[in-house]
């Protein structure tokens, strides 16, 4: 899969198989924004992180 030059939007990519998803675009070139409630543990390899809850439609 080859995603260079584009963006790739990922809720609840701070754990698990959120995060697992965010490192194969982010492998596969794509520009990688993570969402979720609560900043990772630790820095994700795979792009930047926007705090924020998809439940509510105001904050997106």
């Amino acid at each position: 899969m080859e995603l260079n030059g584009r963006v790739v939007v990922v809720t609840g990519g701070t754990r698990g198989v959120g995060a697992g998803i965010a490192r194969s675009f982010a492998q596969a070139g794509a520009d990688v924004v993570v969402c979720a409630r609560r900043p990772p543990e630790v820095p994700s390899p795979a792009g930047r992180f926007v705090e924020l809850d998809v439940r509510d439609g105001d904050a997106v």
